[in-house]
């Protein structure tokens, strides 16, 4: 007897672990697939799932197979933050500093166009969160060529 995808019967707070292992779940194409990937019984896939009891491993192990970001989404939620994708660059670190200028303006000027009202539509509200993004992800992949900084302790 095949399992349908697992899609809980009982309610499930927004935001909780549960909610999050559901939409791991079914970023991974559903318990079976869960069950494949853990090496682990299609029942036991269900139970932990039932339970919230998901490791931070198994979670990992999931999200690195799948490409999904609900664990990120959750964990940098839980730090104070969100998450944002970033895609790997090998640009050199001129280009990227060009890319952000081009990127914080056309934020700016989407800024300027969205406040001029003092309300933000929903339309609105997300062209600005995109062109948002697009500008932290320039940083981000900036900041990380740039490198770890050292710093010296006792002076500058």
């Amino acid at each position: 007897m095949t399992r349908p995808a697992f899609k809980p019967s009982k309610p499930i707070p927004d935001g909780s672990t549960k909610a999050v292992i559901a939409k791991l779940y079914d970023e991974a194409g559903g318990a079976k697939q869960v069950a494949f990937l853990l090496d682990l019984g299609i029942a036991r896939t269900y139970q932990l799932a039932e339970e919230g009891t998901l490791t931070l491993d198994q979670a990992a192990r999931i999200s690195f197979a799948t490409g999904g970001t609900a664990a990120a989404d959750f964990m940098a939620a839980l730090a104070g933050g969100f998450f944002i994708p970033i895609a790997s660059t090998n640009a050199p670190m001129r280009d990227m500093i060009a890319r952000l200028a081009r990127e914080a303006g056309e934020a700016v000027a989407s800024g300027i166009d969205v406040t001029a009202d003092d309300k933000l539509t929903e339309e609105e509200r997300g062209r600005f969160a995109a062109e948002l993004d697009d500008m932290l992800r320039v940083i981000v992949s900036l900041r990380r060529q740039v490198g770890p900084v050292l710093v010296s302790k006792g002076g500058a």
